[in-house]
C-alpha cells in the first residue's frame, strides 16, 4: 500500500573526503532496521517508490523503491521496468527466471567497509547495467528492503554517474524527489570516494 505524508528532509550531507570507513563490528544492520519499519503500520518512512531521474531525450525513468515496489508485477509491467538492481544480500529477485525482467543483484553493505579499485569496478558494472536500462527508454528499479539507506547510497551513485553531479548535488536531488532516502553515517565515506572516483 502506497502511503502519503509530509515528511521532514534530512539534513544535508557535509562532503567529507578524508572520511575512512567504520569497522564491521559497529556497522548498523540495515537490513534489520527495514524489516522494522514495514511492520510498523502506517509509518511514514516506507513507500512503495519514487521517480529520482529521468533520461533526456528518452523519456526512460529510475526509480527506487521499497522490496514492495520489487514484488509488485502489475506495477512493474504498468512502469515499463525491465530491469531490477537489488541492492540487498538476502531479498529474493522475485521473478528471475519467470519473465523478461533483468536482474542485478548488488548487495551494497558489503563497500561500507571496503574501498579500493574492486570497488569502484564493481560499482561501474552495475552502473553500465542501469544505463544501459535507461537508454533503452524503458525503466530501472533500485530497491533495498524499506528503499532507504541502501537504495538511496546506490541511487547516490546513480545520480552522480548519470548526471554528472557532486555527491551533495545527488543529495540533493533525491531528497526532492524521495525524502525516505537517508545516506547514513556509513555509507558516507563510500559515497565520498566514488566521487572521486567516478569524475576521473
Amino acid at each position: 500500500m502506497l502511503l502519503w505524508c509530509i515528511l521532514p528532509l534530512p539534513p544535508p550531507v557535509t562532503h567529507l573526503s578524508s572520511m575512512v570507513p567504520l569497522p564491521p563490528a559497529v556497522l548498523p544492520n540495515h537490513d534489520a532496521v527495514g524489516r522494522a519499519l514495514l511492520r510498523e503500520e502506517n509509518t511514514c518512512w516506507v513507500a512503495h517508490s519514487h521517480v529520482v531521474w529521468v533520461q533526456a531525450g528518452t523519456g526512460a525513468t529510475l526509480y527506487v523503491g521499497s522490496s514492495a515496489a520489487a514484488l509488485d508485477m502489475a506495477f512493474l509491467r504498468r512502469r515499463k521496468i525491465l530491469r531490477v538492481v537489488n541492492c540487498t544480500g538476502n531479498i529474493p529477485n522475485f521473478y528471475e527466471g519467470q519473465s523478461d525482467l533483468l536482474y542485478y543483484r548488488f548487495n551494497v553493505s558489503r563497500y561500507r567497509s571496503r574501498l579500493d579499485e574492486h570497488t569502484t569496478d564493481d560499482f561501474m558494472d552495475m552502473l553500465h547495467f542501469v544505463t544501459d536500462g535507461l537508454r533503452g527508454a524503458t525503466a530501472v528499479l533500485v530497491h533495498c528492503r524499506a528503499g532507504r539507506p541502501r537504495a538511496g547510497a546506490v541511487a547516490h551513485a546513480c545520480v552522480m554517474w548519470i548526471g554528472a553531479k557532486t555527491m551533495q548535488e545527488a543529495n540533493e536531488h533525491l531528497r526532492r524527489h524521495r525524502p525516505q532516502i537517508e545516506l547514513t553515517h556509513d555509507f558516507l565515506p563510500l559515497m565520498a570516494y566514488l566521487e572521486s572516483r567516478l569524475g576521473q
